[in-house]
């Protein structure tokens, strides 16, 4: 299979891998949550997901800066339609794809519906 590479010793199909995506040891940030398209593996390549969150405090007024803090780009509505993620509890918005959810663009200031937010970013 052209899509298989030895990982390991292990025979893996890197198109589709999250834990060794494109290439051995290029691994996803995959929060699967019931949304398996939020930083899995496709074709490939990783796809974008939802980054650490962050508190008002921390001064970051949106997304695009939020995900530029990590080096990352902001991608519009590319995790399941959503731009960014809300909670009230940092234990749970760091598990992943929780809490309510917005289809705001990436410039949009964030509406702080909940204590703490993390951004839709590229990986």
């Amino acid at each position: 299979n052209p899509n298989e590479m030895m990982c390991d010793g292990q025979c893996i199909d890197v198109m589709e891998n999250n834990d060794n995506c494109g290439s051995c040891g290029n691994v996803c940030n995959w929060k699967d949550k019931g949304f398996p398209k939020i930083g899995s593996c496709v074709d490939g390549d990783c796809l974008p997901t939802f980054y650490p969150c962050f508190t008002q405090d921390d001064g970051l007024v949106n997304c695009d800066e939020m995900c530029a803090s990590f080096g990352e780009t902001c991608a519009d509505n590319a995790c399941d339609n959503n731009t960014h993620v809300y909670t009230n509890s940092m234990a749970i918005c760091s598990s992943g794809v929780v809490g309510g959810q917005s289809p705001l663009d990436c410039g949009s200031p964030i509406p702080w519906l909940g204590d703490w937010v993390g951004c839709c970013c590229t990986q």
